[in-house]
């Protein structure tokens, strides 16, 4: 099981490959379903860029609010 975190790191991620790239590389239904886990533990979030999202993002199964606010890490990430 992912810690929150961790869960939230893969949250920007596939909202920066679907958002930004126009590439996801998941289904939407796991990306819907990703958005619940994380509202379930998103007070226990630590992570420095957790102000890129917010309960009613997830609520919403979005990640349309990061838009051109993605960090560095993230595309870092998807470009390795």
């Amino acid at each position: 099981m992912r810690s929150p975190n961790e869960l939230f790191e893969s949250y920007v991620e596939h909202s920066y490959r679907y958002y930004q790239l126009d590439e996801p590389v998941i289904p939407d239904s796991h990306f819907d379903l990703m958005c619940v886990d994380l509202l379930k533990v998103f007070g226990e979030v630590t992570h420095p860029d957790k102000r890129l999202t917010s309960e009613d993002a997830l609520q919403a199964g979005t990640g349309f609010q990061m838009m051109f606010k993605w960090p560095q890490w993230v595309k870092d990430r998807v470009a390795e």
